[in-house]
């Protein structure tokens, strides 16, 4: 899974691009995650507790995707209305409701985004 991280100076945001196949792996880094200190504490966290087996799932409900994890995969799925989800889709251009990577290169892009955002 191949990623950069940007700083839009005019817009004041820090963007994420992910290769295809990955876009809402963008948006939820750019959108959902941004520099939000204490849910990338908490995702880092259970993270944590996966990889340890000492918590076999976890999940967070985001404002418009589900992540879903457990000790092998990060799995992001939109958690609003079918309308909302095609709405959604059409803006970022999404072709698939779905999108997974492993957990290990999840945990390591959100280790570089922490760094990139300096939180």
């Amino acid at each position: 899974m191949e990623f950069e991280f940007r700083y839009d100076e005019m817009m004041d945001q820090y963007i994420a691009r992910f290769e295809a196949g990955f876009e809402l792996f963008e948006a939820w880094f750019t959108d959902e995650l941004g520099r939000n200190k204490e849910l990338l504490a908490t995702v880092q966290t259970n993270i944590e507790q996966l990889q340890s087996r000492k918590a076999l799932h976890w999940q967070h409900c985001g404002r418009e995707l589900l992540l879903d994890l457990d000790h092998e995969s990060a799995v992001l799925k939109f958690n609003a209305s079918d309308d909302d989800e095609a709405l959604y889709q059409n803006e970022l251009e999404v072709y698939r409701g779905e999108a997974q990577c492993g957990l290990e290169d999840f945990a390591s892009a959100l280790i570089q985004w922490k760094s990139f955002v300096r939180l």
